[in-house]
């Protein structure tokens, strides 16, 4: 039954067997709920058969056959219940702590200006680096520029050796 749903009513199936009333009173189902689980399960009264139902979808999730009814016992682990409450308790302190701490510290901590201050002075030594390789870069080119302006002041001239053209240099000319 879906309280929330108006009180909606899902019908499950557990097993293609005509239904026998052998009991008395009809058949009997012991149900119990897996704790912080979308499942319980159950029993048919006749078989050695469980159900293992997802009451949220609404279906059969497994059938455990094979297992008498009387040798299945439901556990809860106390100990991850406990666990789990201490830890919510714990982290519920700290929290406390926490803001009882910014509250004494006026709502700075100097830690909190120290990290700013050192972000401040990394930014300052990232932009002198980003200004010292930019100028770096353009003294090689300038360098780059003057060295081909000097290689290419070399005059070339058309020759004549033997009835042959060939091209030579102007320092070649006066060695022929």
């Amino acid at each position: 039954v879906d309280f929330s749903d108006n009180f909606s009513v899902k019908h499950v199936d557990f097993t293609d067997q005509e239904f026998e009333n052998g009991a008395p009173h009809g058949r009997y189902r012991g149900v119990e709920w897996a704790v912080g689980t979308d499942y319980v399960w159950t029993n048919d009264s006749d078989l050695d058969e469980h159900y293992v139902i997802d009451v949220v979808k609404g279906e059969l999730a497994n059938t455990i056959t094979g297992i008498a009814r009387s040798t299945i016992v439901s556990v809860q682990n106390w100990d991850r219940v406990r666990e789990a409450s201490q830890r919510e308790e714990m982290m519920a302190q700290v929290q406390v702590l926490q803001s009882e701490a910014i509250e004494e510290a006026g709502g700075f901590s100097s830690m909190s200006v120290a990290a700013l201050l050192v972000g401040a002075c990394a930014l300052l030594v990232g932009l002198a680096n980003l200004y010292v390789l930019y100028d770096m870069q353009n003294k090689n080119k300038q360098n780059a520029a003057q060295h081909t302006k000097f290689v290419t002041a070399v005059q070339t001239g058309v020759g004549h050796v033997d009835g042959d053209a060939s091209v030579t240099s102007s320092i070649q000319k006066d060695v022929l």
